[in-house]
């Protein structure tokens, strides 16, 4: 994508550029920032060695692409019960009920306290399944999950 827009002209594939440094950024990936940087400029200031610099970000993106392929998320089987009172897990489930709500990320922590809190439980099953949803970042399906754990007179 990159070459094809560098081949339909500096400014297209500087924007194109522009983007994926701003997520190497947000990723942490350095190399790939400054890779992108070095070729956000040269197409900007109109540099001539766009073909080495672009050889050179494409190398960092796939060293971080390849470190990733093998991050396949996988849900955790809990090692260890987490041992909540009845309170504490209500007050859990509520937490999660909320991040789910929200779209939140930490829904995901939350979903593995849960699982963990519900391993030796009738509903550990369900439980895993809803850290899976949240794993996968699919919270409606989790938060629907999560009613099911929790009871009728919990929703």
């Amino acid at each position: 994508q990159l070459r094809a827009a560098l081949q339909r002209g500096r400014q297209e594939a500087g924007r194109l550029v522009h983007s994926l440094k701003g997520v190497a950024g947000n990723l942490g990936a350095a190399d790939v920032y400054r890779a992108a940087q070095l070729l956000e400029t040269a197409c900007r200031e109109d540099q001539a060695d766009l073909e080495g610099l672009t050889a050179q970000l494409l190398r960092e993106l796939e060293r971080v692409l390849q470190g990733l392929a093998g991050l396949e998320e996988q849900p955790a089987q809990p090692t260890r019960p987490l041992s909540l009172s009845p309170a504490e897990l209500a007050g859990l489930m509520e937490q999660l009920r909320q991040h789910l709500a929200e779209n939140d990320f930490r829904s995901r922590d939350l979903a593995e306290q849960l699982a963990r809190a519900l391993t030796t439980d009738s509903r550990a099953d369900q439980a895993r399944a809803l850290q899976q949803a949240a794993l996968d970042y699919d919270f409606e399906r989790a938060a629907v999950l999560l009613v099911e754990i929790s009871g009728p007179d919990q929703a």
